[in-house]
C-alpha cells in the first residue's frame, strides 16, 4: 500500500513537471533542470526533455508578438490592438487557446471598446465555440458595451438557445437603458420570445395534452404586451422617436390579433396605442383595417369618425380612407359625410403647403348609385 501511494505522489509530481515544462515564459531551463534531479525513468525524461524543447521553439515564435502587444497595450491603442488581433486570428503558428488569451487581455486592457469585443465575440463563433462560451461572453460584453443593442439582442437570442433566465436577462437589460430606441428593441425581442414560446407549447399540446402550459404562455403574453405599453407611456418622446413607437404599438396589435388569437385583446392593445399616440394616422388605420376582419361597418365607422377628431399629420389618409368605405358600405347621407370631412381637410392641408401637389378629387357616386340608394333609403 504505501509503494502504491509513492508511486501516485511521484505520477502527480511528474506530471506538474510536465505542465510546468510546456508553459512558455515559465523559466523552463530551470525547470528542466529540476526535472533532471527527480527523475529516475529513461522514457520520462525524454518526454520531458521533448517538451523543453517544443516549448523553445514555441518561445521564438511568441516572443515578437509578446513584446508586439505589450507596446501596444502600453499604448493603449484601439487601431493597432485591433490589427494585431486579426493578425494572429489568422495566423496558423498560434495555438488556439494563446489566441484566446491574447483577446482576453485585450478587453480586460480596453474594455468600452465595442470594436474589440465585436472581434473577440467573431472570433470565438468562427473557433466553434460552444453556445454556453458564447453566450458568457456576450453577457460580458453587454456589462461594458452599454448602448451597442445589436449585441443586447444576439445576447438574448443566445439565452433563450440555452434555455437561460431570459426574463431576468431582459429585466437586467431594460432597467437601465436610457435609449427609447433601444428600449423598443428589447421589448421586439422579447414579444418575439415569448410567441415562439406560445408555439412551442402549443405544438407540444398537439402530441400530447397540456393544455395548463399554453395557457401559462398564453397569460405571459399578454402581460408581456401589456408591459411594453406600460414602459411605453412611462417614457417621454421626442417627435423623432414617435414614428418608432407607433411602429412598435402597431406590432403589439398584431401580436394580439395573430399570435393570440385574441380579437379582445387586440381592441385593447390598440386603444391604449391611440391613447398615447392618438395623432398618428397610420396607427389609427392599422387599428381600423386589423378590425375590419372582425368589428360590423356601423362600429368601423365610429373608428373614422374617432380618428377624424384626433390625427392631426396625414389625416388626410384617414378622411381618404373612409370615403372609400362609405363607398362599400354607407348610405348616402353617410359618405357625403365623410365626403364633407375630406373636403375639410383639404382646404387645411392646401391652406399650410403652398408648393405640396394637391391629392385626387373625390369623385361623387355615380347617379346610379345614388338613386338606388335614395330608393332603399325611402
Amino acid at each position: 500500500t504505501e509503494g502504491k501511494a509513492r508511486d501516485d505522489q511521484l505520477r502527480k509530481i511528474r506530471t506538474l513537471f510536465h505542465r510546468q515544462l510546456g508553459l512558455a515564459f515559465a523559466d523552463v531551463d530551470l525547470t528542466l533542470e529540476e526535472y533532471r534531479k527527480f527523475e529516475t525513468v529513461p522514457e520520462e525524461l525524454t518526454k520531458g526533455e521533448d517538451l523543453h524543447k517544443k516549448t523553445i521553439a514555441n518561445v521564438a515564435k511568441i516572443l515578437p508578438l509578446e513584446e508586439e502587444i505589450m507596446t501596444i497595450l502600453d499604448n493603449r491603442n484601439e487601431t493597432d490592438l485591433l490589427g494585431f488581433l486579426a493578425k494572429v486570428s489568422n495566423s496558423p503558428d498560434v495555438e488556439e487557446p494563446r489566441k484566446f488569451s491574447y483577446y482576453e487581455r485585450a478587453v480586460e486592457a480596453l474594455p468600452a471598446i465595442r470594436e474589440i469585443w465585436n472581434a473577440y465575440i467573431e472570433f470565438a463563433r468562427g473557433a466553434k465555440s460552444p453556445q454556453s462560451v458564447l453566450c458568457r461572453l456576450h453577457r460580458r460584453a453587454t456589462k461594458c458595451i452599454l448602448d451597442d443593442i445589436y449585441l443586447r439582442v444576439q445576447y438574448l437570442r443566445l439565452v433563450e438557445r440555452e434555455n437561460g433566465e431570459f426574463e431576468a436577462e431582459y429585466n437586467r437589460l431594460a432597467k437601465y437603458e436610457n435609449s427609447i430606441l433601444n428600449l423598443i428593441q428589447l421589448l421586439y425581442s422579447r414579444l418575439e420570445y415569448l410567441v415562439r414560446k406560445l408555439r412551442s407549447a402549443e405544438a407540444a399540446e398537439e402530441k400530447q395534452p397540456q393544455k395548463v402550459e399554453t395557457e401559462k404562455a398564453k397569460i405571459a403574453l399578454e402581460e408581456g404586451i401589456a408591459d411594453s405599453l406600460k414602459a411605453l407611456g412611462t417614457r417621454s418622446l421626442d417627435t423623432q422617436h414617435e414614428g418608432a413607437a407607433v411602429g412598435f404599438l402597431k406590432f403589439c396589435g398584431a401580436i394580439a390579433l395573430n399570435g393570440l388569437r385574441d380579437n379582445k385583446k387586440f381592441s385593447e392593445s390598440m386603444e391604449a396605442g391611440v391613447r398615447l399616440f392618438g395623432g398618428h394616422a397610420d396607427l389609427w388605420l392599422s387599428y381600423i383595417r386589423s378590425a375590419s376582419t372582425f368589428l360590423k361597418p356601423i362600429d368601423i365607422r365610429k373608428l373614422f369618425k374617432r380618428a377624424s377628431e384626433y390625427t392631426k399629420d396625414d389625416s388626410l389618409k384617414v378622411a381618404d380612407e373612409w370615403v372609400d368605405f362609405e363607398r362599400l358600405y354607407g348610405s348616402l347621407d353617410e359618405l357625403e359625410f365623410a365626403q364633407e370631412k375630406y373636403t375639410q381637410r383639404l382646404q387645411h392641408v392646401l391652406a399650410e403647403t403652398v408648393h405640396e401637389q394637391p391629392p385626387r378629387e373625390v369623385e361623387p357616386p355615380p347617379k346610379s348609385l345614388l338613386h338606388k340608394r335614395r330608393r332603399n333609403d325611402n
